[in-house]
């Protein structure tokens, strides 16, 4: 009697299992597959199909494989969640570049966001065309309460471009050299890894466009500045930059993130030589720590430099934006405001 109990508790849980996985199914409007086992079998031709202006949440399953696409969200596909099975096995890539094809920064992403209110989870965004392509953008995003969570986004030169609109990445890996995260839009990277794959290069490059755009800025919370895996060791150490200036306003803070040796102890570079930045750049740190965090050989220019508590609040989730009132229903976890904060 025992062992029928027992095969008819297996098999209650069995079922069990089997329609939690179809309903976890049911949770996707679409399903991509490259074995054709799902709705598509390109990311595209499912973005495509999704509806005009949705006023709810519109998911799309991504299977694992590496998707060889260039994918682009169109404005009026709002509401759209791309989500994946894992970064590791859920890979959208592809190898435009300004060096070899001719593709600008508009027009070489992986992956173009132009409809608001999107989501990325479990993805990889890679951009193939390594350091001899030049400018070659993985991700672009240019649309408003954009966030991504636990994705990668891998290249060389100008990886991500954060355009325009607010924007939050969580949990992400981003890879590149020189220029890797740029744009003018207001971003919070909160518990991020920012690896580097060679040395020499500059993290950010911040454009705020004139000094009367308004909200804008590079957020770093709570994030692992580092190299990457297939780092040259034999290079000089300590050269990395923490940015430079895309044009004569910028605005980029690291805040409670470990800084690895590879950072200059000079801090932040300029676009030219001899050519120093105006009193309208804002480059700022707060309460970072690692052997890269130092500040006492940090530029002069770079103001204002060291944060105090009130200052480096300004650039928090809740503050820089507003997410207090967009992130509850991106199902992302996010922490509005500061780990620590030091009396003024």
């Amino acid at each position: 009697m025992m062992e029928i109990k027992e095969i008819v508790i297996k098999v209650s849980i069995m079922f069990i299992l089997f329609f939690a996985f179809i309903d976890a199914e049911k949770e996707f409007h679409a399903i991509v597959a490259q074995d054709g086992s799902g709705d598509y079998t390109t990311i595209s031709h499912a973005v495509e199909a999704a509806p005009n202006q949705s006023p709810t949440r519109w998911k799309i399953k991504i299977k694992a494989g590496v998707y060889m696409e260039h994918v682009t969200v169109e404005e009026h596909k709002q509401n759209l969640a791309l989500i994946g099975e894992g970064a590791d096995v859920t890979i959208i890539t592809d190898n435009r570049s300004f060096r070899k094809q001719g593709y600008g920064i508009l027009d070489s992403a992986t992956l173009d966001v132009k409809g608001s209110n999107f989501i990325g989870k479990y993805l990889t965004f890679n951009n193939s065309a390594g350091p001899e392509g030049g400018q070659a953008v993985a991700l672009k995003v240019s649309a408003n309460y954009s966030s991504f969570y636990k994705c990668n986004i891998n290249g060389y030169q100008d990886t991500l471009l954060v355009d325009k609109g607010y924007q939050f990445f969580r949990e992400c890996t981003i890879f590149g050299t020189v220029d890797f995260i740029f744009g003018s839009a207001p971003v919070v990277f909160q518990n991020c890894d920012i690896k580097v794959h060679r040395a020499g290069g500059v993290l950010t490059a911040q454009s705020k466009g004139n000094a009367t755009i308004g909200k804008s800025g590079m957020s770093f919370h709570n994030c692992y500045i580092k190299t990457a895996q297939d780092f040259n060791s034999n290079t000089s150490s300590s050269s990395t930059f923490l940015g430079r200036p895309w044009v004569d306003h910028a605005t980029v803070v690291f805040m409670e993130s470990f800084l690895d040796d590879i950072i200059n102890p000079l801090g932040w570079d300029t676009m030219g030589i001899g050519v120093l930045p105006g009193d309208s750049i804002f480059y700022g740190e707060y309460m970072n720590f690692g052997p890269g965090s130092g500040m006492e050989k940090r530029v002069a220019w770079a103001k204002p430099g060291k944060l105090n508590g009130t200052q480096a609040e300004d650039f928090s989730v809740r503050n820089l934006i507003d997410g207090n009132y967009w992130l509850p229903y991106t199902e992302i976890p996010y922490r509005l405001d500061l780990i620590h904060k030091k009396s003024d």
